[in-house]
């Protein structure tokens, strides 16, 4: 399944979300669309309309982010926001969510999805 991450440029998406993410046994079963990973240059918009799922890391604000999720909601492409458990997400995250995951570290949050990932293959 091809898979949308979206996230506030505000973390170290890098180190938290690509780096772990790439190193995962999920890269072997799923497509994920890293969209600040070098050499992309593709129309976000298009990629999120014909992915099976998106990713929201919602730990900090983003408009760039709340927009990727409206246009992934408008595309009835679900949505499912993590976000580390000591902070606070957006309230308005929960009503574009279908799933929402509170996750310690990079770690935690791979075997979080590889979990739920299982009940969508």
């Amino acid at each position: 399944m091809k898979i949308y991450i979206s996230h506030p440029n505000s973390i170290d998406f890098k180190t938290i979300l690509y780096e772990p993410l790439k190193a995962s046994e999920l890269s072997q079963k799923h497509e994920f669309f890293l969209p600040h990973d070098e050499g992309r240059d593709e129309n976000t918009k298009e990629v999120i309309r014909t992915s099976g799922l998106l990713i929201a890391e919602v730990s900090e604000p983003s408009t760039g982010s709340g927009i990727e999720m409206g246009w992934a909601s408008a595309f009835e492409v679900p949505v499912w926001c993590v976000y580390q458990k000591d902070m606070k997400p957006s309230g308005s995250a929960k009503y574009i969510a279908s799933k929402m995951f509170a996750y310690t570290d990079s770690k935690d949050l791979t075997s979080i999805l590889n979990k739920e990932l299982e009940t969508v293959d």
